[in-house]
């Protein structure tokens, strides 16, 4: 039980600093949390519809359509409409978006990252298991419960 106590607290705490972290330099290039979110998704998974950020990103379409508003308005990413539905636009990141994204990795991910130096290789994947457990554990979660919003 204290071990479970103590993990609680160090997973608090940490989301705590992540999230005063990521403000900051999100700050710096005049982004919201959820505006990086849909941002970085475009950077690593290419142009996608509306309704697929929106599902990726566990969000209503009208959130997305104002966070693609005011990315849009920063030139960060652009619409491109679909070439078989013309109602239907495509999200793309612009170069100045890509610049963004690399820029917040690096001052974050990058410096992240440094840390593991200290740790073996063994270390190291049992980190990132852990890790990648956690993030499954909660993608079942979460589609569970916006599946269950209908």
């Amino acid at each position: 039980m204290a071990d479970r106590k103590e993990l609680e607290s160090i997973l608090r705490s940490i989301q705590g600093k992540f999230s005063r972290f990521y403000s900051k330099i999100l700050t710096e290039k005049n982004l919201t949390i959820p505006q990086f979110s849909l941002l970085i998704l475009i950077v690593d998974e290419g142009s996608l519809r509306m309704n697929e950020i929106a599902e990726k990103l566990y969000l209503a379409s009208s959130s997305i359509t104002n966070l693609v508003d005011r990315l849009e308005k920063q030139k960060l990413i652009k619409r491109v409409k679909d070439s078989k539905d013309r109602r239907v636009y495509f999200i793309q990141v612009t170069e100045s978006g890509k610049s963004v994204v690399s820029y917040i990795r690096k001052m974050t991910v990058g410096r992240i990252a440094k840390q593991l130096g200290a740790f073996s290789g063994g270390e190291v994947k049992t980190i990132k298991k852990f890790y990648e457990a956690i993030n499954v554990s909660l993608d079942t979660y979460l589609n569970q419960f916006f599946s269950n919003k209908g």
